[in-house]
């Protein structure tokens, strides 16, 4: 009896590490002066990169210095202090076994893209964002409505690797209406393309700097729960 419970002890602890997943969030190009007035840097992406580390439970590798020295996203930045944190930790995860993800966090300025919506959505994106109700599976409809063109609330860049982790959360947000876009990641965007090297699923995330505090609060927290439901192979 004490040998088959130890026994089902080590298969329920190899288990439970087995189902833990390390999160790694980066944020490129999140050094910023208080009031940059060009693109030397993402304006908003270390207050989400911040907030979506403190609703994970994790931390943030954030960049060490400005955008217009080097680009700490491209392959040339590999020997920085920055891109050699996220390597170690690309390579722990990879030589322990562990399971692991990586999400790239940036932002863009407002007005430098614009994707197509249904008139309604926008409409029912409103009342989501402000009830903050849970969108059954099912309810986005492809109905062909009118539609316009509205600026994104957020984007994201898929893995070379995994794409499945890119699509999951696109799609998740879609069943709250959120105006997003997807795109193919390529070798440029080095984090991730350095994270699928080492066969860990990742996403390079851009949210839209014209987004208010209750925006951003809203689109953490759906992302946090398709992060959540990804990991969990739901």
């Amino acid at each position: 009896m004490i040998y088959l419970n130890s026994k089902l002890l080590i298969i329920f602890l190899l288990f439970s590490k087995i189902s833990i997943c390390k999160i790694i969030i980066t944020a490129p190009h999140s050094h910023c002066l208080p009031k940059a007035e060009d693109r030397v840097c993402d304006k908003l992406a270390g207050k989400a990169a911040k907030l979506l580390a403190e609703a994970l439970k994790t931390s943030t590798i954030f960049s060490t210095h400005y955008r217009e020295g080097t680009d700490l996203n491209r392959e040339e930045s590999r020997p920085t202090q920055f891109r050699i944190e996220i390597g170690q930790e690309l390579k722990k995860c990879r030589q322990e076994r562990q399971n692991c993800i990586l999400l790239d966090v940036h932002s863009f300025p407002k007005e430098t893209y614009l994707t197509s919506i249904k008139r309604d959505c926008v409409k029912h994106y409103r009342t989501y964002l402000d009830k903050k109700e849970q969108v059954q599976s099912g309810k986005y409809q492809e109905e062909k409505e009118q539609t316009i063109e509205v600026q994104p609330k957020i984007f994201f860049i898929k893995s070379l690797y995994d794409e499945n982790l890119g699509d999951y959360l696109f799609n998740y947000l879609k069943k709250f209406f959120i105006p997003s876009i997807i795109f193919e990641g390529n070798v440029y965007n080095d984090i991730i393309f350095e994270a699928s090297f080492n066969r860990i699923p990742s996403v390079l995330i851009e949210f839209n700097e014209s987004l208010t505090d209750q925006e951003l609060e809203f689109l953490i927290k759906i992302l946090v729960e398709a992060i959540n439901s990804y990991i969990k192979g739901e």
